[in-house]
C-alpha cells in the first residue's frame, strides 16, 4: 500500500466521493463525516446501509418509537459489518473493528480511506482489460455456439446413415438367403435337366434301334413262313416295342417338364441380371461412402473433443461476465440514487437558503449585507448543482452505453 500525505488523502475523498467537507473536520474524524465517507463507498459496492438500519417489523412497539435512536446505534454497527467484509474478502484484512465506526481515529481511518482509494484506481485501470476480454469471450462462445450445431448436424447424419446402413443390411441378408436359396434350386434343375437329357437321347437310340430291328424282322416274315420260335419272338418284340412306346411317352411328359423348368430358370436369371445384381451394386456403393464418412466422422470426433476441451475453459469466463453484466446495472442504479441523493440534498439546501434569505431582506441594513452575500452563495451553490447534475447525467449515459453494448453482445450470441 503506497504512503499518503493528509492532504492527497483529503483531494482524493473529495474527487472519488464528491464530497463536500472540510479538512479539519476529515481529520478530527468526526463520526458524522466518516460514516458520510464510508456510507458512499458501501452503496458503490452494493451494500444497503440504510436498509439494515430500518426497524423491523417484529420489534417490540417500544422500539419502533424511537427510530432516530435505534439508527444511530444500529447505523455504526452496520457499517462496521459491511467494511469489515470487505476488508477481509478483497485485502484479507480483519483489522477493522467496531470501534472504527464509532469513535474513528484519523491514523486508523487514514489507513482505511487509502485502502478504499487504491480499490477504485485498481477498477480503474483493469475496466479496459475487462472489456478486451469480454469481447474475447464472446467471439470464443460464438465459435464454440457454430461448432455444437456442427456437432448437431453431423450426429443428426450419422444416425441417418446408421438407420439406412441397417436398412440396408437387412435387406442384403434377405435378398443373399434368396439368392442361395434360388442358386441350389437352380443347380437341382440344371442336375435334372442334364440327367433326363441323357435318358432321353438313350432311349431315342433304342427306339430307333427297335424300330429298324422291327423292320427288319417283319420284312423278313413276309419273305418266310413263320414257326413258333420266331412266332414268340415277334411277339416278345411286339412286347418290348409297347414298353417302349409307353416309356417313350414318359419321356415326352418329363421333357415337357424340363422344358417349362428352363423357363422358369430363364426367368430367374433375368430376374438376378435385372434386379438383385443392380441391388447389390447399389448396396456395395453406399456400402463405401458408409466407409468414406466414418473415416470423415472419426476425423471430425478428434477436433470435437478438442473444441470441447476449449469449450470448458470458456465456461468460467462466461459466468464470470454475466455477473460483469448484472453488476454494470447495479452500478447504474447506485449512480441514480447517488445522484438523486446529491441533488436533491442540494436543492434542499438552495431552498432552505433561500427562506433564509427572504427572513435576511426583511431585517436591518446590515442583514441586508448579509442577504446579498448568502444570495451569492446560493447562486455559487445553484451553478454547482447544475454542473453536478449534468456530470452524473453524462456517468449515466456512459453506464447505460455500456450495459446496452453489453447487452446487445449477449442477444447476438444467445
Amino acid at each position: 500500500m503506497n504512503t499518503y500525505t493528509d492532504d492527497e488523502v483529503f483531494s482524493m475523498i473529495k474527487e472519488v466521493f464528491e464530497i463536500d467537507i472540510s479538512m479539519k473536520d476529515l481529520i478530527d474524524c468526526k463520526p458524522e463525516v466518516i460514516h458520510k465517507i464510508y456510507s458512499m463507498f458501501l452503496r458503490d459496492l452494493g451494500y444497503s446501509v440504510e436498509k439494515f438500519s430500518q426497524i423491523p417489523f417484529s420489534a417490540p412497539n417500544d422500539v419502533h418509537q424511537y427510530p432516530q435512536m435505534y439508527k444511530n446505534v444500529t447505523f455504526p454497527i452496520t457499517i462496521a459489518k459491511c467494511v469489515r467484509h470487505f476488508m477481509n474478502m478483497v485485502y484479507d484484512n480483519t483489522e477493522f473493528n467496531m470501534m472504527d465506526a464509532i469513535s474513528p481515529e484519523w491514523n486508523r481511518s487514514k489507513k482505511f480511506l487509502v485502502m478504499f482509494i487504491e480499490f477504485y484506481q485498481f477498477v480503474s485501470i483493469n475496466l479496459p482489460k475487462y472489456n478486451e476480454v469480454d469481447e474475447e469471450h464472446e467471439q470464443k462462445k460464438q465459435y464454440v455456439d457454430e461448432l455444437n450445431d456442427k456437432i448437431k448436424l453431423f450426429k443428426d447424419k450419422i444416425r441417418k446413415r446408421e438407420l439406412e446402413n441397417v436398412e440396408a443390411e437387412i435387406e442384403l441378408e434377405k435378398i443373399t438367403k434368396s439368392l442361395t436359396i434360388e442358386s441350389e434350386e437352380i443347380e437341382n434343375i440344371q442336375e435334372n435337366k442334364n440327367r433326363f437329357r441323357g435318358r432321353l437321347e438313350g432311349l431315342k437310340e433304342e427306339i430307333k434301334e427297335v424300330n429298324i430291328k422291327h423292320k427288319e424282322k417283319i420284312e423278313l416274315l413276309k419273305s418266310q413262313v413263320i414257326d413258333e420260335t420266331q412266332y414268340l419272338e415277334i411277339e416278345e418284340g411286339k412286347k418290348k416295342l409297347e414298353m417302349l412306346k409307353e416309356a417313350n411317352v414318359q419321356l415326352k411328359t418329363t421333357l415337357k417338364d424340363l422344358k417349362q423348368n428352363l423357363k422358369l430358370l430363364k426367368e430367374y436369371e433375368d430376374m438376378i441380371s435385372n434386379i438383385w445384381i443392380p441391388a447389390l451394386k447399389e448396396y456395395e456403393t453406399e456400402f463405401n461412402k458408409k466407409e468414406e464418412q466414418t473415416t470423415k466422422f472419426e476425423e471430425n470426433k478428434k477436433e470435437i473433443a478438442k473444441l470441447m476441451e476449449k469449450y470448458k475453459d470458456l465456461v468460467s469466463t462466461l459466468q464470470a461476465l454475466n455477473e460483469n453484466v448484472k453488476g454494470q446495472e447495479d452500478d447504474r442504479s447506485q449512480l441514480r440514487q447517488r445522484k438523486d441523493m446529491n441533488i436533491n440534498g442540494l436543492k434542499q439546501e438552495i431552498k432552505q437558503l433561500q427562506l433564509t434569505l427572504e427572513d435576511i431582506k426583511k431585517g436591518s441594513e446590515e442583514q441586508v449585507i448579509v442577504a446579498h452575500d448568502l444570495q451569492s452563495e446560493i447562486k455559487k451553490i445553484s451553478e454547482f448543482t447544475e454542473r453536478l447534475t449534468q456530470k452524473y447525467d453524462h456517468l449515466l449515459q456512459l453506464t447505460n452505453t455500456q450495459i446496452e453494448k453489453l447487452k446487445s453482445k449477449f442477444r447476438g450470441n444467445y
